[in-house]
C-alpha cells in the first residue's frame, strides 16, 4: 500500500547522495512541545539541472502530531501525520514556455484511519511579460485504509494558474485566478480563487497599495468521529481585503493610513441518517480594522509615533451561547532614541477601550473551528 510513496522517498535520496555538490539542498527540521502535545516538523528538497533546459525537482515533508492520553482522560493518546513526496522532471522548450512529468503521494493518518492520495500529472507553463499561466493535470488515485477495512478509488485532477499584469510597472495593478478540481465520487473538490494588488509611488515617496482576495469551496471530507463508510460537505467563503497609503506632509510629518477586512464562512451539510458523528455547525468571522499614525523624525537621534487603532470582529458559530461582537478602541504613542549605530532605546504606551457583547449562560460550549483543509481540501476534519 505504501511501496509508491516509499520509492519516491528512495529515488530523492538517492538522487541527493549522487548530485552535484553545487546542486541546492534544503533541509529543515522543527520541534516543539506544549505541555502534552508533541510536534514535528521536517522537510528536504533539491533542484538540479542535469541539462541547461532539464531541471530535476524532488520534495518531501511531513508533519507530526502527538497528543497524550491525559489530555482526554480516560482515552488513549492521539496520533496525526502528514507527509507528501513529489519528484518533478521538467523541459525548457522555449524561454517561455515549459513542459514536464510530476509523481507525488499524499499520505494523512489520523489515529487508526490513513488516507493515501497518488498522483501522476501533466505540467505546463507560460512565462510573459504581461501573462503567466501554469497548470497540472493527471490522474488520482486514492486509498483508504480503517483496519480491517480498506478501499480505493481512482479520478481524474486539475489546477491551474493564470495571472495578468497590463503594464510592468504595475500602474495598473496585477491580477490572477487560480483554480482547483478533482473529479473523485467520495471527496471531490471544487476550488476558485481570484486575487488583484495594485502598488504606486511617486518622487516625494507617497505610497499606495492595495490587495484583494475572494475564494470558492465546495468539497467533501471524512469527519474524524466517523469511519471511511460516511462523508460530509463542506462550501465555504473567504475574502481579504487591504488598504495602506502613506504621504509626506509639510514639517517633515509622515501621514499613513491603512483598513482591513476579513470575513470566513462555512457550510455544513450532513446525513440526516448518521446521529453518532461530531457536527460542524455553520459560521461566519468577520474582522475591520483601520489605523491612522503620524510620524516625525527630529534629526538623527529621535523618532516620534502617535497611533489610533480601530478593529471590529463579529463572530456566528449558529448557536446564540457562543456567538460574539467585540469593538476596541486604542491609541499609542512611540518614541525612539537612536543613541549609538547600533543601539537604540524604546519607550511606547498605549490607552484602549473595549466594548464586548456575547450572551451570558451557566454553561456556553465551545465554539467549532473550520476543519483543517488536508491535502488541498481533502481529508480528515
Amino acid at each position: 500500500m505504501y511501496r509508491p510513496g516509499f520509492a519516491l522517498i528512495i529515488i530523492s535520496f538517492s538522487c541527493l547522495l549522487h548530485s552535484n555538490p553545487a546542486s541546492p539542498v534544503s533541509l529543515n527540521l522543527d520541534f516543539s512541545l506544549d505541555r502534552q502535545t508533541y510536534n514535528w516538523a521536517d522537510s528536504v528538497s533539491f533542484t538540479r539541472y542535469l541539462e541547461p533546459s532539464l531541471q530535476l525537482a524532488l520534495q518531501n515533508r511531513s508533519s507530526a502530531t502527538l497528543i497524550k492520553k491525559s489530555v482526554f482522560g480516560e482515552g488513549g493518546d492521539r496520533w496525526q501525520k502528514t507527509a507528501r513526496t513529489s519528484v518533478s522532471l521538467t523541459y525548457r522548450i522555449r524561454p517561455s514556455f515549459k513542459a514536464g512529468v510530476e509523481f507525488s503521494q499524499d499520505f494523512d493518518r489520523l489515529e487508526k484511519k490513513r488516507l493515501i492520495a497518488n498522483r501522476a500529472n501533466l505540467l505546463t507553463g507560460f512565462e510573459g511579460n504581461h501573462v503567466n499561466f501554469s497548470q497540472r493535470c493527471g490522474v488520482v488515485w486514492e486509498q483508504r485504509q480503517f483496519d480491517p477495512a480498506s478501499s480505493s478509488e481512482s479520478g481524474l485532477g486539475y489546477s491551474g494558474v493564470f495571472s495578468l499584469k497590463p503594464r510592468q510597472d504595475r500602474s495598473l495593478g496585477s491580477a490572477s485566478v487560480e483554480a482547483q478540481l478533482t473529479t473523485l465520487h467520495r471527496t471531490p473538490l471544487k476550488n476558485i480563487a481570484v486575487n488583484y494588488s495594485f502598488s504606486a509611488s511617486n518622487i516625494r515617496g507617497d505610497t499606495v497599495t492595495v490587495d484583494a482576495k475572494q475564494s470558492f469551496a465546495e468539497r467533501k471530507y471524512f469527519p474524524s468521529s466517523g469511519n471511511f463508510d460516511i462523508t460530509a460537505r463542506q462550501r465555504s467563503e473567504q475574502r481579504r481585503w487591504d488598504l495602506h497609503a502613506s504621504r509626506k506632509l509639510p514639517a517633515a510629518v509622515v501621514f499613513s493610513a491603512s483598513a482591513a477586512y476579513r470575513f470566513d464562512k462555512y457550510d455544513y451539510d450532513y446525513d440526516a441518517a448518521v446521529t453518532d458523528l461530531v457536527r460542524q455547525n455553520n459560521n461566519f468571522t468577520s474582522l475591520f480594522e483601520y489605523q491612522f499614525s503620524l510620524t516625525r523624525r527630529f534629526g538623527r537621534v529621535l523618532l516620534m509615533q502617535g497611533t489610533y487603532l480601530f478593529n471590529r470582529i463579529k463572530e456566528d458559530f449558529g448557536q446564540q451561547q457562543t456567538n460574539q461582537l467585540a469593538e476596541t478602541g486604542q491609541l499609542g504613542m512611540t518614541a525612539k532614541v537612536f543613541l549609538l549605530e547600533a543601539d537604540t532605546l524604546e519607550v511606547s504606551g498605549q490607552m484602549g477601550v473595549t466594548s464586548y457583547l456575547a450572551p451570558t449562560g451557566a454553561s456556553s460550549p465551545t465554539p467549532p473551528s473550520a476543519p483543517p483543509h488536508w491535502r488541498d481540501g481533502r481529508g480528515y476534519s
